[in-house]
């Protein structure tokens, strides 16, 4: 999530001792001036007897439980002026009483959103694919054009030259090894695309997969490739990537 999203949400629960993890699809986020959580609204589509039992008790009170109803759980944390995290909790259009509420500070929140890279009064981060987005599409381009200028160079035709001996039909009825009258001169095979063309593009494309390489840490990308490679080089790399 982090690394192509950007973005996600960790949901620590102490009851179950378990965390959750929860995509962008399914929360909006607000952050302070300083990058601070602000407001978090989550939904959730869940069926009426996934929910928790207490929560379908108080449904069954309103009489707006069904066994196998597909609906929508929604969750709201926001910050209050005493600096604490208040959470709402809603089911559809009803609101859950106040003993659903919950009340936590900022260190025992148990919902952290969780960014890559979040850039100064933005309320979403970007990712690291994000950041690097123009050398991977530069890549796809780069790979779609060596596809058709190898599909180009492989091709080839003979042109036949009008006023010479050989004519098209002596050319096209021949099999390996005939004898047909005529001078080198009158054919000569001509190819499509342009091979040095196609070897510009595989020098591009090597660029760009050691740049996306050394991005994504790909050993490939930052071991020098040599016969002989040192262990203070390999420990080197190691730093780095630490």
């Amino acid at each position: 999530h982090l690394i192509v999203i950007g973005n996600v949400l960790m949901v620590r629960t102490k009851k179950q001792k378990k965390i959750r993890v929860i995509g962008i699809r399914n929360f909006v986020v607000k952050r302070t001036i300083e990058g601070k959580l602000h407001t978090l609204v989550i939904r959730e589509c869940v069926r009426h007897d996934e929910l928790a039992m207490d929560v379908q008790d108080e449904l069954r009170k309103s009489r707006k439980f069904q066994h196998d109803r597909e609906t929508e759980f929604f969750q709201c944390i926001h910050l209050n002026d005493k600096g604490r995290y208040e959470m709402t909790q809603g089911v559809d259009n009803v609101l859950l009483p106040e003993k659903f509420n919950g009340n936590w500070s900022e260190e025992d929140l148990p919902y952290r959103v969780l960014t890559w890279d979040l850039g100064d009064e933005d309320d979403y981060a970007t990712s690291l694919v994000e950041e690097y987005s123009g050398a991977l599409e530069a890549l796809s381009a780069l790979n779609e054009g060596v596809v058709n200028g190898g599909v180009l160079a492989a091709e080839f035709r003979w042109l036949v030259s009008p006023t010479g001996q050989t004519t098209v039909e002596d050319l096209r009825r021949s099999v390996n090894g005939d004898a047909i009258p005529g001078t080198p001169e009158d054919i000569q095979p001509t190819q499509g695309g342009d091979p040095r063309a196609v070897e510009v593009l595989l020098s591009l494309i090597k660029h760009y997969e050691q740049l996306v390489g050394r991005a994504f840490l790909m050993s490939s990308a930052v071991t020098r490739d040599a016969e002989r490679v040192t262990t203070e080089e390999i420990r080197m790399q190691i730093n780095e990537l630490e």
